[in-house]
């Protein structure tokens, strides 16, 4: 079969589409309407003689056909992605766009703070920090890296851990007054529980760990309210609603929260920064992940040392409480 330039758009149709949650979400990141994706993909499918997705109350999944055809694109782009690396490597001034993908559901309000430094120290650097709403795999064209929890089953990655951001339940003066201060976990049960995101699947996000206590006692993981972002947390906190889960740096401060349970809980979220290994000679992925590195390891050092900064993790290795094994990868 020949292909002709026109099978080449519906191919990179194709390859977001398999890569996405939904067709709704491929069709935001090309920027085409619905239809139009649906038409190019009907096409394609005509035009190869099989059918590569099957359609359900659910959305969309891959056929068996269609699968063998994801992983062979998913090479033909990923060859491409390498020869642009490349070329881009043998210049000698470090720029160009860089895309990090930073799901919502993770505290990293510190790396907010260091994002003007890093832009004075390279201008010709232009980031773009991608929100998500939750943690997944990204393609090449949709972002240079990320900044996620480890991922035990991601093949081909580089996971350099970067910080460990300490969690605590907190809840206002005026709600622990009227309904008491918990003395044991057990008593969460009495409490109301503020959760992040999906009910149908709450304890995906870390600032949900307030649910795990109940799923590890066999009962269902529920809370009370359910909001749409960190900050929608917070203030359902301030403001009585219940008890929540916030990373420590977010309510130092300029908060009147109170930490619940100190001593019998201690929650903790590991960060790491991935990309691919073949992008481990770009230079402007390999400079964001350096200066955050250093970054993080300077602010560790001024308050608790931290054992691993700048420790390349191998891909299914990880040690307990946030230690790595590997060789170092980021260095000053």
């Amino acid at each position: 079969m020949n292909i002709q330039a026109t099978d080449w758009d519906k191919f990179r149709i194709f390859y977001f589409v398999s890569k996405a949650p939904s067709i709704t979400k491929a069709a935001e990141t090309l920027r085409l309407s619905q239809p139009a994706l649906s038409r190019a993909i009907a096409s394609l499918e005509n035009r190869l003689q099989i059918r590569l997705f099957e359609r359900g109350a659910r959305g969309i999944m891959l056929t068996e056909e269609g699968k063998r055809l994801a992983e062979t694109v998913d090479n033909i782009f990923n060859e491409f992605s390498r020869y642009q690396e490349m070329r881009s490597s043998k210049q000698k001034e470090v720029q160009g766009l860089l895309k990090v993908i930073l799901p919502r559901t993770l505290p990293v309000l510190q790396l907010s703070r260091m994002t003007p430094d890093f832009l004075r120290t390279y201008p010709q650097i232009k980031l773009a920090l991608l929100g998500y709403e939750k943690e997944r795999d990204f393609t090449p064209f949709e972002a240079d890296a990320a900044i996620a929890t480890f991922n035990e089953h991601a093949q081909d990655m580089e996971q350099i851990y970067l910080t460990t951001c300490l969690m605590g339940l907190y809840a206002s003066p005026g709600y622990l007054q009227k309904y008491g201060m918990p003395q044991k976990v057990s008593d969460l049960d009495a409490y109301h529980l503020i959760a992040f995101g999906d009910p149908s699947m709450p304890l995906s996000c870390p600032f949900n760990k307030v649910l795990e206590w109940s799923a590890k006692q066999g009962k269902a993981p529920v809370a009370d309210l359910y909001v749409s972002s960190i900050e929608e947390m917070k203030w359902a906190a301030e403001t009585g609603l219940g008890i929540v889960t916030l990373s420590e740096e977010y309510v130092a401060g300029d908060s009147s929260l109170v930490k619940v349970l100190p001593e019998e809980l201690s929650l903790s979220v590991d960060l790491y920064y991935i990309f691919r290994s073949y992008h481990k000679e770009s230079k402007k992925i390999t400079t964001y992940g350096t200066f955050l590195s250093n970054k993080f390891k300077a602010l560790h050092s001024n308050s608790l040392p931290s054992p691993c900064f700048g420790k390349e993790v191998k891909v299914g290795v990880r040690q307990p409480n946030g230690s790595a094994n590997g060789l170092s990868s980021f260095q000053a």
